[in-house]
């Protein structure tokens, strides 16, 4: 079977599903016209005139037994674009447990009640009419208590005619009580709006948190973290990340040094980053998660070993999804800082709304400096020693300070949408620019010394996207990307001079650049150019089972040259392609939520006719190279009880090569035509528990386990005297726990603890290449943190110091065990190299009033100004200090910052 053979017989298949399933859909749709949208308005209608009036506008007839509805029951509610489903569950009280229709009527039996009495029941809405999960009821008298559920319903059955009081209370939230009048064989319904409580940030956190819930509840093994706690921080995204469960980031330096992150073991490239979905690797070399402010997003969402298929993503290890704010409501949001190493910072996340025509506005940035010229100490016992010149001949170990790492970055994006018409729920054009510098102090380790070494470029990146939910039937929802990404750089070697650390020369008029005493001075340029197209489709078979379709389409061109020789390099070509399809759905009257997926892999390097070395003489060849391969997975969540629920989640996943990879940089990296993707067995199973303590206190545990067998992993090996080269060979098998804990007391007191553990064992048998077996077989893998755990106590009071304001402490600590920087099998414990144990403490203090215009935050990050080590020799800054001075505010009927 040929490759095209191959590809017309995937999409053929997937065609074919999606053709048997859309028919048989909308065959539902007619038939099954429960999954219907209509707008309907009961006006103190009994249930059995509100049948009849539902019966004319769907003109079709119910049968049920009418000994089952309580005829003494009215209804007065407007329904707006409300699946028939859902209008007959609320007009039975959820009752129903059978269904069944055909072309002329509509047949359902309610569940009998012994000795029923009266029902209170509702629902809990946020300020957008959001269902609102995890809200504690409590009815008096009676003193009982009921969670809301994923729909945001509650529900009191079997109570005597009465009143009663109801208190709502959720964190975040303001409580609300409610009192309803219950007579005997009645239902009385009470629906609820919670206002967010006076220093929460905006809608934007509310949307965001039930999207949050909405992933836990999938079945996915995943971390979802809320970046609202932080936005009077200094902190960046990889510094939020850094201490979440299963997720170690190991920086080389300080702010925009080069940084390696690990989810569960797998780090590197087999990590995927996205921006809203859209691929990190698109958005050039100078936007990095350790340079983007938490102002500018909502929440993270981190995804471990399986990836759900909206992402359109190669992820061998896990994916990482930062997501923007998603508010229709206007907002300012601006920030500056400065602190230690003569570091500021600043941020503008804004946005302008236009209810009567529909446009909004939305302008956010941010910019970064820093000198980075923190203290480097010298250290005997880690043998990291920095040794410079006495003037007398010989040579000292003293403490001196940086001078060649400076970094500077900046970003601006605007978007302009029309939102809320009747053929688009948002369409809209963006538009992108990233500029950045960096210099580089150090190589590999801190022995080696640069003066001149820097990276200078410039990155900009136009883009559309479509939204639309029920296009052109019911339930059928769009979302569709595209962006052009251009990315230009520099990589400037032009100094002639070697350094000592306290920044004197140590030998000048050299015929060799820094980075290599076989290489000239070079400036070496890339212009390089990123294509993508994400589309992203949803439809709704019934109200709880969905079909989704992701097709995401990425091409990359590199061009590069060296300026000093004007020597141009053949441009490359790469393209992806990634075609998922899932079917998801909620079973067991919701208990199990279910998620079931496959994926389409192809991937194409177009290097065109090249010179290769075939034995002893030179040919010309066609050196493209093709791939295609198939991925399946699956994420099921079962609430066992109320508030547990078990997790199993799996996928076959791959990751495609990357450009360099294949291609080399024609400087350090070597190019193999040859490089086959990877490929791994992800499997994860976890319990997660939520315990009431009382109204305002909450424990919420959550343990989980993995184990990755991965193969043909892609790893860098020496390769010549100053490069390296990627190969597969090595196969990797990973497995490990991790489990948090928190508590909360309302918003006063909060404990948040995690750990993890992990192990990475080398288990390919060969040396490559050969039938010699391999020293390091059943070893572990050298240079991965393997035991690492956080805390973070946070502390806070409203109106302490004045009304409508908040005072907070926070105080976190981390952990992580040393370990080995070379094989267990290459020495013996004593002549091994290690990282050593990091023990870490920060300190921040906060202070907001206005209800949160106005914020002023400091903080002190290595409080206690340990020498820290995340890679061998490469020493992290010490103390420093940081203040933040914020000012929000948001244009919403339910805030006071108005």
């Amino acid at each position: 079977m040929n490759k095209y053979t191959k590809i017309s017989t995937a999409f053929v298949l997937i065609i074919l599903f999606i053709a048997l399933i859309l028919p048989a859909s909308k065959g539902f749709a007619q038939s099954g016209i429960l999954t219907k949208r209509i707008s309907i308005s009961f006006q103190n209608t009994s249930i059995p005139n509100a049948l009849k009036q539902l019966e004319n506008e769907i003109n079709r007839s119910f049968s049920y037994n009418s000994s089952q509805v309580d005829k003494n029951k009215r209804i007065n509610k407007s329904y707006s674009h409300t699946p028939i489903r859902s209008i007959l569950d609320e007009l039975m009280d959820q009752r129903i447990v059978e269904l069944k229709e055909n072309a002329e009527k509509i047949i359902f039996r309610v569940k009998e009640v012994d000795n029923w009495r009266g029902t209170l029941q509702g629902k809990v809405l946020d300020s957008r009419e959001q269902p609102l999960s995890h809200v504690t009821v409590t009815l008096k008298p009676g003193d009982k208590k009921v969670i809301t559920d994923n729909d945001g319903h509650y529900f009191f059955d079997n109570l005597q005619s009465g009143d009663y009081n109801l208190t709502f209370q959720s964190i975040g939230f303001q409580t609300i009580q409610l009192r309803s009048s219950l007579k005997q064989h009645s239902v009385s319904l009470a629906a609820v709006v919670l206002p967010i409580s006076g220093n929460q940030l905006d809608q934007v956190t509310v949307v965001g948190q039930k999207d949050v819930q909405r992933l836990k509840a999938s079945g996915f093994q995943m971390n979802a973290i809320g970046l609202k706690a932080y936005a009077n921080s200094s902190k960046d995204i990889n510094q939020v990340l850094n201490t979440s469960a299963g997720i170690r980031i190991r920086e080389s330096g300080g702010l925009g040094s080069d940084f390696n992150f690990s989810i569960n073991g797998l780090s590197g490239r087999a990590v995927r980053f996205f921006m809203d979905g859209i691929p990190m690797e698109n958005f050039g070399v100078g936007m990095q998660f350790n340079n983007i402010p938490v102002n500018l997003a909502d929440r993270v969402e981190v995804f471990k070993g399986v990836v759900p298929i909206n992402l359109g993503a190669d992820a061998l290890g896990g994916g990482v999804n930062m997501v923007t704010q998603k508010s229709k409501d206007g907002y300012l949001d601006a920030s500056y800082s400065l602190g230690s190493f003569a570091t500021h910072r600043a941020a503008l996340n804004s946005q302008f709304v236009d209810r009567n025509t529909g446009i909004l506005v939305n302008v956010n940035g941010f910019y970064n400096y820093s000198k980075n010229n923190y203290w480097m100490h010298s250290n005997p016992k880690y043998e990291a020693t920095i040794s410079v010149p006495d003037g007398n001949g010989g040579f000292e170990e003293k403490s001196v300070k940086r001078f060649n790492d400076r970094f500077e970055s900046a970003m601006l994006q605007g978007k302009i949408a029309l939102i809320d018409k009747t053929w688009a729920d948002r369409f809209g054009i963006g538009l992108l620019y990233n500029t950045h510098y960096k210099e580089f102090q150090t190589g590999a380790n801190q022995n080696i010394v640069y003066g001149g070494v820097h990276r200078k470029g410039n990155f900009i990146m136009p883009s559309l996207q479509y939204e639309k939910q029920n296009l052109f039937v019911d339930g059928l929802s769009v979302n569709i990307i595209g962006n052009l990404g251009i990315d230009k750089y520099k990589i400037v070697d032009t100094s002639s001079n070697t350094y000592w650390w306290d920044g004197t020369i140590a030998s000048s008029g050299n015929s060799h650049g820094e980075l290599s005493k076989g290489s000239p001075i070079s400036i070496r340029q890339y212009d390089n150019h990123f294509y993508l197209v994400r589309a992203n489709m949803d439809y709704a078979l019934t109200s709880t089972l969905h079909v989704a379709l992701n097709y995401n389409f990425s091409k990359s061109r590199q061009e590069s040259s060296e300026l000093l020789r004007t020597t141009p390099y053949d441009p490359a070509n790469l393209k992806k392609q990634i075609l998922g399809l899932s079917l998801r759905g909620e079973f067991f009257d919701h208990r199990l939520n279910s998620t079931l997926f496959t994926k389409y892999y192809a991937f194409n390097v177009g290097l065109g006719n090249r010179q290769i070395l075939v034995t002893d003489h030179y040919e010309i060849q066609n050196m493209d190279k093709q791939y295609h391969n198939f991925g399946v997975g699956l994420a099921n969540r079962y609430k066992v009880l109320p508030q547990t629920a078990v997790r199993l989640s799996y996928e076959h996943a791959y990751r495609l090569p990357e450009q360099e990879e294949v291609l080399g940089n024609g400087v350090t990296i070597v190019a193999n035509y040859d490089l086959r993707p990877e490929r791994s067995h992800n499997l994860n199973i976890g319990v997660d528990h939520q315990i009431q303590i009382s109204d305002k206190s909450i424990v919420r545990v959550d343990v989980g386990s993995f184990y990755r067998k991965a193969t043909d992993l892609i790893y860098a090996i020496p390769w010549g005297n100053n490069s390296s080269k990627y190969l597969n060979e090595r196969k990797v098998n990973v497995y490990g726990f991790e489990t948090e804990l928190q508590f909360k007391q309302g918003a006063i007191f909060e404990v948040n603890a995690n750990v993890s553990y992990q192990k990475s064992i080398q288990n390919q048998r060969y040396i490559y290449n050969t039938a010699t077996e391999s020293a390091t077989y059943k070893n572990v893998i050298p240079n991965q943190p393997w035991l690492f755990g956080n805390v973070l106590i946070s502390a806070g009071k409203d109106n302490l110091l004045g009304k409508d304001s908040r005072i907070q402490l926070d105080w976190t600590t981390q952990y992580v065990h040393w370990f080995y920087l070379t094989w267990e099998a290459w020495g013996s414990k004593n002549s091994l190299n290690q990282i050593p144990t990091q023990f870490i403490q920060n300190l921040g203090l906060s202070y907001s009033f206005k209800n949160g215009r106005y914020n002023i935050a400091a903080e002190s990050p290595n409080l206690t100004n340990r020498l820290l080590y995340d890679s061998f020799r490469l020493q992290k800054p010490g103390t420093s200090f940081n203040v933040k001075f914020r000012y929000f505010i948001n244009k919403n009927l339910n805030n006071t910052n108005n």
